[in-house]
């Protein structure tokens, strides 16, 4: 009888075992998003969609071209275009203008942006009330000016930016207020300062800082009021602390954080009002919880973010305010739904979303107050889903015309 028992056990083990696999999500499933077509136009031509980058400000929108162009467009207060002028808040520029070539990728801000060049150099333009650009001043520019170099990646944020070097070594400038460049006071610094050695990557919230290690460490720093540093404290941190193992990359925005570990799970902690932590409620999270299986990249914006599984799918939570999450609504999404496949990069940031997919088209959505969406009027996107507003090689013929 006792070892019937627990044969029986055994097989009910077994069982429950067999089912939870299943259940697994498959990191090689079909998506179920919708199918959307090729940009209007496009002629099957092969593009080097790992040369094109995206970045979205909160109301400006910058994309690399396979070709290596940077084009912006949108706001351009505090000339944050990089188009040599700056613009008066009535008149933002509606149609993609051609900044600078020889670009290999592009981070922006609220009135910030930077670019890297195939050279390594590094170049900042815009509102530089914090020593942001990094030039030595807070003087703003409207033309890009070399502030680095030997820079592989940059992360940009309202006040305050983090670079790293081919070395590995990491450095950041501009406001500190609490303690956000991790050099261990709260003093603003107008020229870049080093940090930490053996990073291979790092990202900028509104006042917090994200790095991942060369051994896969996850560390954070700076304003913690959300539990954003994910050390299970509200506790602000002018030195960096260790937060996590495994991790292979993370995405720091508004005042959460978001790290993919090396089996491709997504876990998230920080702020949650708007559900954009993404694990069912609208609780603030100080230590990190397990959000998404399958995941290859994540951007977070200001009260929401986007992530693209291993399939292409991509997905978006959170606030949904001007239809910028893309899913047909306004309304806000506690858990992620899925918005569009075949994505191979997505930037999220105040109210609008741009994303490449793999035939190179750009997608582009939400909020279009001072032309961000970049197809010639101030009027926001009816179309649900988004709809392709430039396309490297057709769309953006109104602005190669004008070069």
């Amino acid at each position: 009888m006792a070892k019937s028992m627990m044969a029986k056990k055994i097989t009910s083990v077994i069982l429950l075992l067999l089912i939870a696999l299943i259940m697994l999500p498959s990191c090689t499933s079909e998506p179920e998003a919708w199918q959307l077509p090729a940009a209007d136009g496009w002629d099957g031509q092969v593009l080097d969609t790992r040369r094109m980058t995206i970045a979205v400000g909160s109301f400006s929108s910058y994309a690399v071209t396979d070709d290596g162009i940077l084009w912006a467009w949108g706001d351009n207060r505090f000339g944050q275009l990089g188009i040599g002028n700056i613009s008066d808040i009535n008149d933002p520029i509606l149609l993609p203008t051609m900044v600078m070539e020889d670009v290999v990728a592009v981070s922006a801000s609220s009135w910030t942006a930077m670019a890297i060049t195939s050279d390594g150099n590094l170049w900042a333009w815009g509102r530089n009330d914090s020593g942001q650009l990094g030039d030595g001043t807070t003087i703003d520019r409207a033309v890009p000016k070399v502030v680095m170099e030997d820079v592989v990646s940059v992360s940009t944020s309202w006040g305050h930016i983090a670079a790293v070097r081919s070395n590995g070594s990491l450095w950041a400038w501009g406001n500190n207020n609490y303690g956000q460049l991790g050099d261990g006071t709260t003093i603003d610094r107008l020229f870049p300062v080093k940090i930490m050695e053996n990073v291979v990557s790092a990202s900028t919230g509104d006042a917090h800082t994200v790095a991942v290690r060369s051994n896969g460490s996850l560390w954070a720093w700076g304003y913690n009021a959300s539990g954003q540093l994910g050390d299970g404290t509200t506790i602000n941190r002018n030195n960096p602390i260790r937060v996590m193992e495994g991790v292979t990359s993370a995405s720091a925005g508004g005042f959460r954080s978001f790290a993919i570990k090396n089996d491709d799970s997504l876990w998230a902690w920080g702020s949650n009002s708007s559900g954009q932590i993404g694990d069912g409620t609208t609780s603030d999270r100080h230590d990190p919880v397990k959000i998404l299986e399958c995941v290859a990249f994540v951007s977070a914006g200001a009260g929401r973010t986007m992530a693209i599984r291993s399939d292409g799918t991509l997905w978006a939570w959170g606030s949904n305010l001007h239809m910028s999450l893309g899913d047909k609504t306004e309304e806000n999404r506690y858990t992620p739904v899925k918005i569009l496949y075949d994505a191979v990069s997505v930037s999220a940031r105040q109210f609008h979303s741009m994303a490449i997919r793999d035939d190179g088209s750009i997608w582009i959505w939400g909020n279009n107050e001072r032309g961000q969406l970049g197809n010639g009027t101030r009027t926001e996107n009816p179309h649900r889903p988004p709809r392709p507003v430039s396309h490297p090689t057709q769309v953006l013929e109104n602005a190669l015309m004008n070069r």
